[in-house]
């Protein structure tokens, strides 16, 4: 046998053993793709021939692991998708939330479980099973302002997003930007020439509700666009609906979410005001599976990219033991379709 005048290889060291280049470089390097295992005399006269020839093993080089890979997630403990007194079931918009989060938590082989803490029974069971580690991670649904389970779940040190929260939370919340979406959907109010609005508002304790009349009523004031009026639902009705547009002449509705939209659409409908041939509607909350309704101009809420964001950070929270992260803010997008038309 002659060996190579540098320095021996591999096939130097197979040659002197009598032995195949795969059974070689499983012994010395470590390496078995396929779980073969070699007789422990075949191993002590490969290593004694490596050692005569002065064969020096091959240094193995960690792999980077990808950021989201799932080689060290404990798949078998769920992520739970945690139910507040708010919300007793899912609306159209969790359902779409929830949808984008499984499929993307089931990339990784995660496995999620619905869990209510509408009383005080179910949220000690909650405590209880947080302290014993049975889940992975935790989305929380509709957090009200008078909910403490989240300062369990943080003692217990629980990765955990905060979804659709009724105020906005100092980290871990995952959030439409409706700040921004407001605003688009003034410049657009600018783009069609718009000159009088009417505003309806839904009177709810969801940080939402102040912060678009706010963004909107500072957006019209700098665009010098009036404000002919406000509705809510309590008082939104054909009769003074009709008596405002007759009087102050409005060209554009604006609405809280799709379902003002939609009251309003009906109540234009039942006075045979045409829409958007007569008068424009928009929606500042609209959703990803309502954007092709007709007749109504949409800010759509993007809450099936903000499922796939929150399951992305649960992973990276498990994967790298993190328990907090700054608030995401998810940008929202306007649908016009065919519903606007130029004042």
């Amino acid at each position: 046998m002659k060996c190579s005048e540098t320095k021996p290889t591999l096939k130097d060291v197979t040659e002197l053993a009598g032995c195949s280049l795969a059974a070689a470089s499983t012994i010395l390097n470590g390496r078995n793709n396929n779980n073969v295992r070699y007789s422990e005399e075949l191993a002590d006269r490969v290593r004694e021939s490596a050692r005569k020839l002065g064969y020096r093993t091959r240094r193995r080089v960690q792999q980077l692991e990808p950021r989201r890979g799932v080689g060290n997630l404990p798949t078998h403990l769920p992520v739970g998708l945690i139910i507040h007194p708010y919300r007793n079931g899912f609306d159209s918009m969790e359902s779409i939330f929830v949808q984008q989060l499984s499929r993307q938590l089931e990339r990784f082989d995660m496995t999620q479980q619905m869990i209510y803490a509408n009383d005080q029974f179910h949220v000690s069971r909650l405590r209880e099973r947080m302290r014993r580690h049975g889940l992975a991670a935790a989305v929380t649904f509709a957090m009200g302002p008078e909910d403490d389970s989240l300062v369990s779940i943080q003692e217990a040190g629980l990765p955990v997003v905060i979804f659709n929260p009724y105020q906005v939370p100092r980290h871990n919340g995952v959030l439409p930007d409706d700040a921004n979406g407001v605003k688009q959907a003034c410049k657009l109010l600018t783009l069609i020439g718009a000159k009088r609005v009417l505003y309806v508002t839904a009177r709810t304790n969801h940080y939402s509700g102040k912060l678009r009349r706010d963004v909107l009523l500072d957006q019209l004031h700098a665009m010098d666009i009036a404000l002919a009026g406000e509705f809510d639902h309590t008082n939104f009705s054909k009769q003074p609906l009709a008596r405002l547009l007759k009087r102050s002449k409005v060209d554009t509705i604006v609405c809280y979410n799709n379902s003002m939209a939609m009251k309003a659409l009906a109540c234009l409908s039942d006075m045979g005001i045409a829409v958007p041939d007569e008068i424009n509607i928009l929606s500042l909350a609209g959703l990803p599976a309502q954007k092709d309704h007709d007749h109504i101009t949409q800010m759509i809420l993007p809450f099936d990219q903000m499922g796939r964001v929150a399951a992305d950070l649960c992973i990276d929270m498990i994967k790298h033991q993190q328990a907090n992260f700054e608030n995401v803010l998810v940008p929202e997008y306007l649908h016009l379709g065919s519903t606007c038309k130029r004042v």
